[in-house]
């Protein structure tokens, strides 16, 4: 049995209790009950476990967590379990059977990917994500009583979650109404349909995967519906074409890569309720011109503006705190106003672009 003076826990930004890391050489583990998140990496390359199980409520199971465990050969989830992170058992190489608990929403990509010896699994009716989650993905859900198939896309049986694509018909698809009552696109459920030039998503869509639409670099217009409450990282990153989009004023964050190499991107509007733009949020979007960031965003980070060349205007509110490193690098910005005792990280701006602060002075 694990010695709980082997896990060290922590607080995460969230304020959740953490497995940050395991450092012992057991080979059964037994997850703590008031343990909320199992942290990235936290037992990954362990060579001496072999069984898992969870006392209680885990909510996450962070990505690469149990990776290269290569004589992990059970887990024993427990109810509570929303999501496993990418890659979280990739290469456990041993593990045989896996029932994954109802609840579940989301498994990340290659999260049970070579694991040679899994031959049974179980997957819930509440998936809502799992794209290139197992091996012969299409054929375990083809096999499963709770997924459906329509329009050449895998669906839970509720019809309310497009998973993801599974027809190779699908490549060619120019335009596409997703039907009203789905309220959840997976993880790259269009990506790479080079084809596809506009979406229509009904009213009843609450939230977009990771990278749903990445790559779709025809997709000239898609209408996102004021009922989105999340956008996931780089759901429309490297999308060539797409020339505008208006955002769901209920949305938090702005998250990584969303936009990322967008060219052709010439206007968007931030609704005042986002309280963060992530990494590389608008990198690249060489065609934007201007931006005013609300007075909600607290954090704009890592060149999440970088190389956006022809922007000349940026308009800040006091609410921000942090901009971070190289945020705005290679933009055409000449000078900004900025919220004073905000932190600059190093180059956020060119050196050429001037820097005055609310209160009338200059860096």
């Amino acid at each position: 049995m694990a010695k709980a003076t082997d896990m060290i826990i922590g607080i995460d930004v969230f304020g959740r209790k953490t497995l940050k890391r395991y450092n012992g050489n057991s080979s059964r583990i037994v997850i703590p009950a008031d343990i909320v998140v199992v942290g990235g990496g936290a037992f990954q390359n362990n060579e001496y476990i072999e069984e898992i199980s969870f006392e209680g409520p885990t909510e996450k199971i962070g990505r690469n967590a149990f990776s290269g465990c290569k004589n992990l050969r059970s887990v024993d989830f427990s109810e509570g379990l929303i999501s496993i992170g990418k890659m979280a058992f990739f290469n456990c190489s041993k593990l045989d059977f896996v029932e994954i608990p109802e609840g579940v929403k989301r498994i990340g990509l290659n999260a049970f990917q070579k694991c040679d010896a899994l031959e049974d699994i179980i997957i819930p009716n509440s998936l809502l994500e799992c794209y290139g989650a197992f091996e012969n993905m299409d054929e375990l859900l083809q096999k499963n009583a709770s997924y459906t198939t329509m329009s050449g896309f895998f669906m839970n049986h509720t019809k309310k979650a497009i998973l993801y694509s599974q027809s190779e018909s699908n490549k060619n698809l120019r335009e596409f109404f997703v039907p009203d009552g789905i309220t959840s696109i997976g993880s790259f459920a269009f990506a790479e349909m080079s084809h596809l030039e506009k979406v229509i998503l009904p009213k009843s869509v609450k939230y977009i995967g990771e990278s749903a639409f990445e790559q779709c670099s025809n997709l000239r217009e898609i209408i996102i519906p004021e009922s989105v409450e999340r956008i996931g990282a780089a759901a429309f990153r490297s999308c060539t074409s797409l020339r505008s989009v208006i955002l769901p004023p209920n949305l938090r964050n702005i998250d990584d890569y969303l936009f990322g190499v967008c060219p052709h991107l010439t206007a968007i509007t931030i609704p005042d309720s986002v309280l963060k733009i992530g990494d590389d949020a608008f990198f690249g979007c060489s065609s934007l011109s201007e931006i005013e960031i609300p007075e909600s965003v607290k954090i704009i980070d890592s060149t999440a503006f970088n190389s956006c060349v022809s922007l000349k205007n940026a308009v800040f509110h006091r609410g921000l705190r942090e901009i971070g490193f190289m945020a705005f690098a290679s933009c055409a910005l000449e000078s900004v106003t900025l919220p004073p005792n905000i932190v600059i990280q190093e180059h956020a701006f060119d050196d050429y672009c001037e820097i005055q602060f609310m209160d009338g002075g200059e860096k």
